[in-house]
């Protein structure tokens, strides 16, 4: 009888997870809408100041942080490996653009986003952007022939894909 408690609380915290992660991806979501909204005074201090060096950077660099929170967000509500790809670009696009590299850490970085394709494109096979395009044509296929319609020379170009 303990044991079929215990399996029930297994249950039960299991299913916390997914709702811990919605939970963060609000989270998220708010503070992104917040950073976007807080963005209007840096960029009225970089309009009043572009002439002096490193006034773009500045800017930019409070940009990178934006965009890497909603790619972030993005991987949160939707977890894939391409997600996943582009957050770890932006961070390491972000850390060669906005800070202060030596040539070496450049090297190692344009390595790492090499490594990052590597990876990608030869040991873990077909992305999931590449299936949802296969799932999206077949789907077309499926809706045209129940309407009997000829398909049009676009849905042809993406059957070839």
């Amino acid at each position: 009888m303990f044991e079929k408690h215990k399996k029930d609380n297994k249950f039960q915290l299991s299913d916390l997870g997914p709702i811990l992660e919605v939970i963060m991806a609000i989270i998220v979501f708010i503070s992104i809408i917040c950073a976007i909204v807080a963005l209007w005074e840096p960029f009225l201090h970089y309009l009043e100041h572009k002439s002096e060096p490193g006034a773009f950077l500045e800017f930019l660099g409070l940009i990178f942080s934006i965009v890497i929170g909603i790619e972030f967000f993005k991987l949160l509500c939707e977890p894939s490996r391409d997600t996943l790809l582009e957050v770890l670009m932006f961070v390491i696009a972000r850390h060669m653009i906005i800070e202060e590299t030596s040539a070496m850490e450049n090297l190692l970085s344009i390595l790492t986003i090499g490594i990052l394709f590597f990876i990608d494109r030869y040991l873990l096979g077909p992305s999931s952007a590449k299936e949802n395009l296969i799932r999206k044509i077949k789907h077309k296929n499926s809706t045209s022939e129940d309407t009997d319609s000829a398909p049009s020379e676009s849905d042809q170009k993406e059957n070839h894909i």
